[in-house]
């Protein structure tokens, strides 16, 4: 098969993925029972219109399942939530999947605040016997992430100062590791907020994110800003070419900027009494390179030039970078405005890395590249 032929045939398996049918929703999807529907038609009876809801509104359910339905024309990926106070099956449309509607799948054992929004009658579809006996309820993401939003952003118009100053606790629904940004997702009053990890905690080549934030931990935090906006002026909605066949969220977005950093140690100040004290101090490699030399961790958040004179009786190596191996330190200069300086290494008091030829190509990886490092 020649270049021409391959590019024709991978076009025709697009195609024929394309013509994948999907159930009809509302023959696949599980219907409320009478008690179901008494429960959930008396709370949306209570709010009216999804602009008259507020935070009191909004009810508690668990993620289940992610599946596409036929809707019409269309092929609608849909969460399966269920109530937490009666068990009853509400689905979230993509469109109503709010800031992390691309990836549903997410929200699969999270607990988390909806609004019910609506209500699909059999009859009305496919079943004019059996009028009003048969329902599926309808719930949004996206109106509680707005309605808490709101809430939350007309707090900030208020008195910026205290909002921004008022302790917060959320606690960790998930952890996304990534080389150059991971991002501590939480729940706070029912929805789900995002702090970059450089503001969870400072950085530390030996201490991982995964080490103090993991699934089920309650932390303060802060909310440093709002910014009031849209999802039709997201530039990563309207270039969602993977998304383009079908419809995308609308309405106020509530843009939530957090922050950890007020409620965890100042090692800045630890950093200046070793450095004050000319103290011999425990650190740890954080990188090896033959022509750039040692980096050493003195302190979560500083990264500093380790020193070893060439007649030393250490010869490291990369894989003391990857092991992150104990040295005996103190600091010879320091600037504490660029987190820059420099620090004599004395002894590796358990001894270097054993040295292993197969790991040192697989293993090498830039460090440069997951942190910048002023030097």
């Amino acid at each position: 098969m020649n270049e021409n032929e391959q590019e024709l045939q991978e076009v025709l398996d697009a195609d024929a993925r394309d013509k994948v049918t999907y159930p009809l929703f509302v023959k696949a999807a599980e219907q409320l029972t009478r008690d179901q529907i008494s429960k959930l038609a008396e709370i949306k009876r209570n709010y009216g219109s999804p602009e008259k809801a507020t935070e009191k509104d909004l009810v508690n359910a668990h993620g289940v399942a992610v599946s596409t339905y036929t809707l019409g024309k269309k092929h609608m990926p849909m969460l399966l939530m269920r109530m937490d106070s009666n068990d009853a099956p509400v689905y979230i449309p993509i469109t109503d999947g709010g800031t992390s509607f691309r990836h549903l799948e997410n929200f699969i054992d999270q607990d988390i605040k909806i609004l019910i929004t609506k209500f699909i009658s059999f009859d009305d579809v496919n079943n004019k016997q059996k009028k009003g006996q048969h329902y599926i309820a309808m719930g949004s993401i996206t109106n509680a992430e707005q309605i808490v939003g709101k809430e939350l952003y007309d707090e900030f118009q208020k008195d910026p100062e205290e909002a921004k100053n008022k302790d917060r606790v959320g606690v960790v629904s998930r952890v996304v590791v990534a080389n150059r940004l991971s991002i501590v997702m939480f729940n706070y009053r029912g929805i789900t907020l995002g702090m970059l990890e450089r503001n969870f905690h400072q950085r530390s080549l030996t201490h991982p994110i995964t080490r103090d934030a993991y699934i089920g931990k309650s932390f303060k935090f802060r909310i440093s800003n709002i910014t009031k906006t849209t999802y039709e002026d997201m530039t990563s909605v309207k270039n969602d070419e993977n998304l383009s066949h079908i419809e995308l969220p609308s309405g106020t977005r509530y843009f939530i900027e957090t922050t950890s950093l007020p409620f965890i140690p100042n090692y800045d100040e630890e950093v200046k009494k070793l450095y004050e004290q000319r103290a011999w101090f425990s650190a740890r490699i954080a990188r090896y390179d033959s022509v750039k030399g040692i980096l050493v961790e003195i302190a979560p958040g500083w990264w500093i030039k380790g020193f070893l004179p060439a007649n030393s009786i250490y010869k490291p190596t990369i894989q003391d970078q990857i092991h992150h191996t104990l040295v005996t330190v103190r600091i010879n200069r320091i600037d504490f405005e660029k987190h820059t300086g420099q620090a004599y290494i004395h002894s590796f008091p358990q001894g270097v890395a054993a040295p292993s030829v197969d790991s040192v190509m697989d293993q090498n990886y830039d460090i440069d590249q997951k942190y910048k490092v002023i030097e």
